[in-house]
């Protein structure tokens, strides 16, 4: 199995993600340009998002990456990245368990 590439700055950064209150994201209210980053980010059609034969590793750091945005945090792609699993659920208040470990596309490039 793939790892995911890594720099010290998106180690520290996925580490030190802000600490707060945050809004669960609705995917049903998101803007079109929420929905054109989050097609872009994660290289999936919005008619494709729901298909569970999808690779799911970038559609969930793309979630993350528009949710914190949504909350006030100014995360970059990088950092979204480099996110393990468990966090990357709990910034989405979702519980780990959801996420099929297998279907998380581990050779996500954290610079692409």
């Amino acid at each position: 199995m793939a790892t995911t590439r890594t720099t010290p700055e998106t180690e520290t950064a996925a580490a030190e993600l802000p600490e707060g209150k945050r809004t669960p994201l609705d995917l049903s209210r998101l803007t079109l340009g929420e929905v054109a980053k989050l097609e872009d980010l994660s290289g999936l059609p919005l008619s494709r998002i729901a298909d569970e034969e999808a690779p799911q590793g970038k559609l969930l750091a793309a979630y993350v990456f528009i949710s914190e945005r949504r909350n006030g945090h100014a995360i970059a792609w990088p950092e979204c990245l480099a996110l393990e699993v468990p966090q990357a659920m709990a910034l989405l208040g979702m519980d780990a368990d959801d996420v099929d470990a297998d279907d998380v596309d581990q050779d996500a490039d954290p610079e692409a």
